[in-house]
């Protein structure tokens, strides 16, 4: 994959052109490789609400490789008035995964925990904590990895949940 040094510095992206920012825009050579895997990949993009993915007649006749829901379960989990909103989630996750093929994973996607309290939340959504992937591994739904990477901030790492289909 072509990375620009730029790649997750949202606080450079102002002051640089789209081509500094994006690796596959730099020569013609990354743009052909882009456009070579775009060109043997099925990309599917699909605008529904996460609680309703298994039920959307354009997804529910497919079976997938990947969904990403990146850090919606962040927000899906923290605007909840649910009593329960860790049950609530599990729910949603054993719905989707009905949508996989065999071996197929759900990734998410949340911020380092040390980024907490910022200007948008002052606490972590519980989808981020260590509890709830506890939850998720005892409920055997999932086999359960975790990566971290390089955080928005520097000195952090963020948390990307890759939840593989049993």
């Amino acid at each position: 994959m072509a990375v620009s040094p730029y790649f997750r510095k949202r606080a450079d992206y102002f002051s640089r052109s789209v081509k500094d920012i994006n690796g596959y825009l730099k020569n013609e050579q990354n743009y052909a490789k882009l456009k070579c895997t775009l060109l043997t990949t099925k990309l599917k993009l699909v605008l529904c609400d996460v609680t309703d993915l298994p039920k959307n007649r354009e997804l529910s006749d497919f079976r997938y490789d990947l969904i990403n829901l990146s850090n919606i379960p962040n927000y899906l989990i923290r605007h909840s008035v649910l009593k329960d909103p860790i049950c609530y989630y599990l729910k949603i996750l054993d719905k989707t995964k009905l949508l996989l093929k065999r071996d197929g994973a759900i990734m998410t996607y949340s911020l380092s925990l040390s980024d907490y309290p910022n200007e948008i939340a002052g606490k972590p959504s519980s989808a981020a904590m260590p509890e709830t992937t506890k939850h998720i591994i005892n409920s055997g739904l999932f086999d359960v990895k975790i990566k971290r990477v390089n955080g928005l901030r520097p000195g952090t790492r963020d948390k990307v949940t890759i939840l593989i289909k049993k």
